[in-house]
């Protein structure tokens, strides 16, 4: 079997001299994005039922980077690091980064002292966000690394406990922010996106030592189309009700934005559908049925163990969860049981499926394919549009045929730079020649 492309379109025009909130908050225009309706916010937070529409959110993006600049006086190629649950400020946090031409890492809030300490001397940051549970590990780790509390931010709003007073707030940096002269991007060159790195993300890779994966600004915009291009979201290319993703829809937004599935698919790429996004800090199931109802949620985005709740839990008897048109379960392969058991709990579901991917990847590297309302049982789906594939048997030469099993390989737009300050690993996972090793043993069938 040679290499193997997909038979979807393909993909044109990946701008190569765009920052990400260059190409997701400004007004370039791309024939894959659908016009985002004036009535429908980017964000709502789960807990509050605030919205932010888009004009709030590059206004906040903007005071933000002014802060940051007059503060810190950051530039390019410095790291902030973001260390929180899912919160609205979570987003501005990273744009106004990027708008600074700095790095954007993103740590686990479940991080122990020694881990975090890990992390920090991965990526070496000069600012630090910080959800307010998270303090007290930030503060121990800080301390031990030597680095200066002062810049440490809380990423939550404003002070409420007394023991965090010492601290700058989002809220305070906001507001000094306003009145302070705008940042002006500097433009990239052309094909600097696809060198330049927007985010530093966690990932075990392939040998379980957790790793900070260099994601290009290049990376995420081409994921990003690529998955447009995939499901056709600019189109009008069937009945408004058929349509997989359509400006005005909602999707949860439990998925941990500090995680790729969360930080690409779920924010970066559902902002660009025209959709809004239910941020919730956590996940806890009772809460997340009641979310889908009070929001009329549309789209679900989970994992498989999330997917087995809404199959076994009775508290979804309670809720008619009909507002529910598209799932999409990945991170985890599913079986073809849950898949039948998930028809059953979304009675109102017209696009199920399984999506298949990895942190070095940017999160996605196959779908279920656009013509099928449930994706085959047991699949990954079908590679996206510029992407290419070839599975090598055991001995690391010979390409499998189809229905053989080996080790999953990947080009494509979306395959990240390599693993931050670990030459070693990256040389071992990021071939020379541009291929992935994925470390996954997978097989494609001729009817793919």
């Amino acid at each position: 079997m040679a290499c193997i492309q997909t038979v979807v379109p393909p993909v044109h025009n990946v701008p190569s001299h765009l920052s990400v909130p260059g190409f997701l908050l400004d007004d370039f225009w791309h024939v894959t994005r659908p016009k985002r309706l004036t009535d429908t916010p980017c964000l709502i937070d789960d807990n509050t039922g605030e919205k932010v529409f888009m004009e709030e959110l590059r206004a906040r993006t903007q005071y933000l980077a002014s802060a940051i600049r007059e503060n810190w006086n950051l530039g390019e190629r410095d790291v902030v690091a973001i260390m929180s649950f899912n919160h609205i400020n979570f987003p501005p946090c990273v744009w106004a980064t990027h708008r600074l031409g700095a790095v954007v890492a993103t740590f686990s809030p479940n991080l122990s002292v020694g881990e975090l300490i890990h992390h920090l001397t991965i990526s070496r940051p000069s600012l630090l966000f910080v959800h307010s549970e998270c303090i007290p590990t930030a503060i121990q780790a800080a301390s031990r690394v030597q680095f200066p509390l002062d810049k440490i931010v809380l990423l939550n709003g404003s002070p409420s406990d007394a023991r965090l007073l010492s601290y700058r707030s989002f809220d305070g940096l906001m507001h000094q922010g306003s009145v302070l002269p705008p940042v002006i991007e500097k433009p990239f060159k052309q094909d600097e996106a696809k060198t330049r790195v927007a985010f530093l993300a966690p990932s075990s890779g392939t040998t379980g030592v957790q790793k900070a994966v260099a994601i290009s600004h290049f990376n995420v915009i081409s994921i990003i189309i690529q998955v447009a291009t995939f499901n056709r979201i600019g189109e009008d290319y069937t009945t408004w009700t058929e349509r997989r993703f359509r400006p005005g829809d909602i999707c949860c937004g439990f998925l941990p934005l500090y995680h790729i599935y969360g930080l690409v698919y779920n924010l970066h790429f559902m902002l660009y559908a025209g959709m809004s996004l239910v941020v919730a800090s956590s996940f806890h199931f009772e809460k997340f049925l009641q979310s889908i109802d009070r929001y009329q949620i549309t789209h679900l985005t989970i994992v498989p163990s999330q997917a087995v709740l809404l199959c076994k839990h009775q508290a979804v008897k309670e809720h008619s969860l009909s507002s529910v048109r598209y799932c999409i379960v990945a991170a985890a392969p599913m079986s073809a049981s849950l898949t039948r058991g998930l028809l059953k709990a979304l009675p109102a579901v017209v696009h199920l499926g399984q999506g298949y991917g990895m942190t070095e990847t940017c999160g996605t590297v196959s779908m279920f394919p656009l013509r099928q309302k449930v994706g085959t049982l047991g699949s990954g789906g079908q590679l996206l549009p510029g992407t290419i594939a070839k599975v090598v048997k055991s001995d690391g030469k010979t390409l499998a045929k189809f229905g053989e099993v080996g080790e999953l390989y990947i080009q494509g737009g979306q395959v990240a730079l390599g693993y931050h300050g670990d030459e070693k690993a990256s040389k071992e996972t990021f071939l020379a020649d541009g291929w992935l090793k994925t470390g996954d043993q997978v097989f494609f069938s001729e009817q793919w």
